[in-house]
């Protein structure tokens, strides 16, 4: 039980190492020219692990389909987007989903739309 207490009272929301003002900033650095890539997608497997966050005051550890909405069950995977440059080997994650098993077709095509049109 102490174990378990310890892991609860550690759990701190951590902040993002990048802004989106910063994202736009650095990619206005970058060479000017043609930017060619492709949206790639890819699942990942996880452990399955529950963890109480007091800051947000929620578990975390479910399954979390961003606008699709959270269920209460565990997740097995995490659904990554990055785009990757054709011409040069560049990548830039986009958007990650904790899932459980197989993503439904109609889920991941309005995943797709979604960030396409972010």
């Amino acid at each position: 039980a102490a174990l378990l207490k310890s892991q609860f009272n550690n759990c701190e929301k951590k902040k993002p190492l990048w802004t989106n003002e910063t994202k736009v900033f650095a990619l206005a650095l970058y060479k000017r020219g043609p930017k060619y890539c492709s949206l790639i997608f890819d699942e990942v497997l996880l452990s399955q692990n529950i963890t109480y966050c007091k800051l947000t005051d929620q578990f975390v550890g479910y399954v979390d389909m961003g606008s699709l909405g959270r269920q209460n069950i565990l997740a097995n995977h995490a659904l990554v987007f990055m785009v990757h440059g054709l011409s040069s080997s560049w990548r830039q994650p986009l958007a990650y989903y904790f899932t459980r098993d197989i993503v439904k077709t109609d889920d991941l095509k309005h995943l797709v739309n979604e960030i396409i049109e972010a």
